[in-house]
């Protein structure tokens, strides 16, 4: 089954069974909570939240503060970062969510050798906050030169942490393929990719976006346990 839903908050002034009600009127069954300004919510706001989304059907996930991410260079920001992430876990959690979405950040000019055992170290030190909540970190694809993750990334740091997830952003996945997402066939190959690189609990359901601001969970099926670290080229 796939889910389609879209991103944003609610009002604050109003009703959230109205509003998730209002949801799925429109059609939509899973709906991003975007934390991405900071966190306006308690974890009992998320709770009732999670609540009244479960008595609709409506699967949520969450979207972490832009700044949190796991590239930063300044050691004091990095601390910030993953805290922040520590924190939306732990607000996915109340809300009943599978999965959070967070970016990996820029590059900063390093290639991805110098990059990756930054970012392991950043999540040996988050596993043991985190890996207990139930929630996976999604870590979406990159969309430019500048920004760090590819599929075959987040496979590779995914066969080290349990806890990661692939989120694929079919616009970002397409930039850095060059334009290649053109055909039925192209699309596959990612889904092949998917398959071959992750256990199917970690992608089924998997998280992707279409386009922003919208979200879809699309089941994927089982699949093996091999990986490899490049990206699948279309």
């Amino acid at each position: 089954m796939i889910r389609f839903g879209v991103s944003g908050l609610p009002p604050e002034d109003g009703d959230d069974g109205v509003f998730l009600d209002a949801l799925v009127a429109a059609g939509h069954q899973a709906y991003e909570l975007a934390f991405v300004q900071g966190f306006p919510w308690k974890e009992r706001r998320c709770r009732r939240f999670g609540d009244l989304a479960q008595e609709r059907d409506i699967w949520l996930s969450v979207h972490a503060p832009y700044f949190a991410v796991l590239t930063v260079e300044d050691e004091d920001r990095a601390k910030q970062c993953l805290a922040a992430l520590e924190h939306t876990m732990k607000l996915g959690r109340a809300l009943g969510a599978r999965i959070i979405c967070a970016h990996f950040g820029g590059t900063g000019g390093r290639t991805g050798d110098e990059l990756m055992p930054v970012i392991r170290e950043r999540l040996h030190y988050l596993a043991p906050k985190i890996a207990h909540l139930g929630v996976g970190l999604g870590l979406e694809t990159g969309g430019t030169a500048r920004s760090f993750g590819t599929l075959g990334d987040i496979a590779v740091l995914a066969a080290e942490f349990p806890f990661v997830r692939p989120v694929v952003d079919w616009a970002h996945v397409h930039a850095m393929s060059g334009g290649g997402l053109t055909s039925p066939d192209a699309f596959a190959a990612v889904i092949d990719f998917l398959r071959d690189q992750f256990p199917g609990w970690m992608v089924d359901p998997l998280r992707s976006r279409p386009s922003s601001p919208t979200t879809s969970l699309v089941p994927t099926g089982r699949s093996s346990t091999s990986r490899t670290a490049p990206a699948a080229s279309p």
